[in-house]
């Protein structure tokens, strides 16, 4: 069998959005990354994540993004990072 690991939702530059209701699993990397100082008025509410940061060596981040008053985190459930591989289904 083949994993097949995902991405979660990368936003650059974007204004006015609002991410609810989503499980993240099986990723890479973070769940919601934003890769611009530019996201505004971004609201992350109500979402699951886990298995996450599996191409990491560091200590997974669930949301990467920066950390100011128009980004708001709310409500969401985070799991565990990087499952091992006796916890994947064969």
């Amino acid at each position: 069998m083949q994993l097949d690991a995902g991405n979660g939702v990368v936003l650059e530059g974007t204004e006015d959005v609002l991410i609810s209701g989503n499980m993240f699993s099986g990723m890479n990397g973070a769940a919601v990354q934003c890769n611009s100082e530019k996201c505004k008025r971004i609201n992350i509410v109500g979402n699951f994540v886990t298995d996450y940061g599996r191409n990491t060596d560091k200590q997974p981040i669930a949301f990467d993004v920066p950390k100011k008053d128009s980004i708001q985190l709310h409500n969401n459930m985070i799991g565990p990072a990087k499952m091992k591989r006796s916890e994947y289904k064969k």
